[in-house]
């Protein structure tokens, strides 16, 4: 880790205890019980970004992370898998969902929200939808999309499942559900979407058991710069 990398973690760090020092003034289950979660989302920005820093070192560095991550990319579905469009929202200044960010919960499905939209300017971009998203999953379940192409119809339309796959080394490309794809033509845009990326509950659960051991090698490597 050169000079630069620890300067900024140390900033970053610094940021999220702010943040957590103002939270931790509230009561999570009171009155003031909104404002906590504010905080708290807020220093999770922080944090998140900490551990973008942390996770490539350790994976050249840390031979057990180097292990356990391998093994976390290989519990992933080798076949085709679905998301399905969970929720929409309704902008007449947009047409389609440019990208999305999500995580794998401890229900061990992932889900992504849409982070930015595109700009309707003409009719032209009214007629347009996201036909494919690519991006990436990482070894702890964080995933990020970005629309990948785009499709046109007469109408507003919106897909309500994508195709996925996942590569061996993370790689996440979604494609409209050709066998199963019904649209809407009302002013919607994609605002969240649900997948499930194991073929099995075991496979999961594996998952979930590596995921703590790599946080707790992050937390671990983390603490020497407070």
């Amino acid at each position: 880790m050169d000079w630069f990398q620890k300067l900024k973690i140390k900033r970053l760090e610094r940021k999220y205890r702010r943040f957590i020092k103002k939270r931790d003034k509230y009561d999570p289950n009171g009155r003031f019980r909104k404002v906590f979660i504010k905080y708290t989302k807020k220093a999770e920005v922080f944090e998140n970004e900490i551990y973008k820093i942390i996770m490539p070192i350790l994976k050249l560095e840390n031979i057990e992370f180097i292990e356990i991550s391998k093994e976390n990319m290989t519990l992933f579905r080798k076949g085709q898998f679905k998301f399905k469009v969970r929720a929409s929202g309704a902008t007449p200044a947009s047409s389609y969902a440019t990208a999305l960010k999500g995580v794998i919960r401890k229900n061990g499905l992932a889900y992504c929200k849409t982070t930015s939209s595109n700009i309707s300017v003409s009719g032209i971009t009214d007629m347009m939808f996201p036909s494919k998203y690519v991006g990436s999953i990482d070894c702890i379940g964080n995933v990020i999309l970005r629309a990948g192409g785009v499709g046109f119809a007469l109408i507003r339309t919106l897909p309500q499942n994508y195709v996925a796959t996942i590569s061996q080394n993370g790689t996440l490309n979604l494609e409209v559900d050709k066998n199963n794809n019904v649209y809407s033509g009302q002013s919607t845009i994609l605002s969240e979407i649900i997948g499930n990326p194991f073929a099995s509950r075991e496979d999961a659960e594996r998952f979930f058991e590596n995921r703590k051991k790599l946080m707790k090698i992050m937390d671990d490597y983390r603490a020497s710069f407070v």
